[in-house]
Parts: structure tokens; C-alpha cells; sequence
């Protein structure tokens, strides 16, 4: 039996002591995209992967800058609802992809599990 759990939190940019989890509602992920906007953060990604009886932890963080989008784009964000489910309300793959760089570490990170985790998955 084979079980992975895995989280993601992004450090608020003025207090990197503070997190920033998953929006509860549209207010609250513009919220988050006016803290982030034309700044960068750091994404934390978590995981336990649990394979015949043992776990192994892995954790790892990386840096992503947002541009300074406009607030029609803004808009378009919010409206797309691609803020649902994704920790600072967005998703690096998806409708934020035009409007962010990866700066420091791997896209895996950001999108949710951690590299090393992927390549662990991989030898299975």
C-alpha cells in the first residue's frame, strides 16, 4: 500500500513568518493577489510518501515573482475562478502562468510536490 499526502503554503511577502493557505472565497483571493501582485514570495510544498510500512518526509520551498498585472486582469483572474483550491490563489500552471516567473527552485514545488517526491514516485 502506497499513500502520499502533500501541502503547499506560500510565505506572505512583508511577514514570511505569516502563511498564506488556500482563498475561502473570491474576496478573499483578491485579497491574496493584491498582497502578491508585482512581488515575490516564497511557495513551501510538504509531503509524506508512505511505501510498504515507512514513511519518508521531504519539504522544499521556492521563489516565484508576480508582474504588476493590470486590474482588468485582476479581474480576469478572479473571474476565472482558477484561484479555487490553490494555495495565494493562484495556479502557476494555469491562468497565472503569463503573469508569473519562477525565480528560485523547481515548478514541482510550486504546483504542489516536491521534485524528490516525483522522482521517488517514479522508481516505484
Amino acid at each position: 500500500c502506497m499513500v502520499l499526502v502533500a501541502d503547499t503554503m506560500l510565505a506572505d511577502p512583508d511577514d514570511p513568518t505569516l502563511a498564506l493557505g488556500q482563498p475561502i472565497d473570491a474576496q478573499a483571493a483578491l485579497a491574496m493577489l493584491l498582497r502578491l501582485r508585482g512581488r515575490r514570495h516564497r511557495v513551501w510544498s510538504a509531503s509524506g510518501l508512505r511505501v510498504a510500512g515507512t514513511w519518508t518526509f521531504d519539504l522544499d520551498s521556492a521563489v516565484v515573482e508576480l508582474s504588476a498585472f493590470s486590474d482588468d486582469v485582476l479581474g480576469e483572474l478572479i473571474n476565472s475562478e482558477s484561484w479555487h483550491g490553490k494555495a495565494g490563489a493562484y495556479d502557476l500552471a494555469g491562468a497565472m502562468a503569463p503573469h508569473a516567473n519562477l525565480v528560485e527552485g523547481e515548478e514541482a514545488t510550486v504546483l504542489g510536490i516536491p521534485a524528490r517526491v516525483i522522482e521517488a514516485l517514479s522508481v516505484l
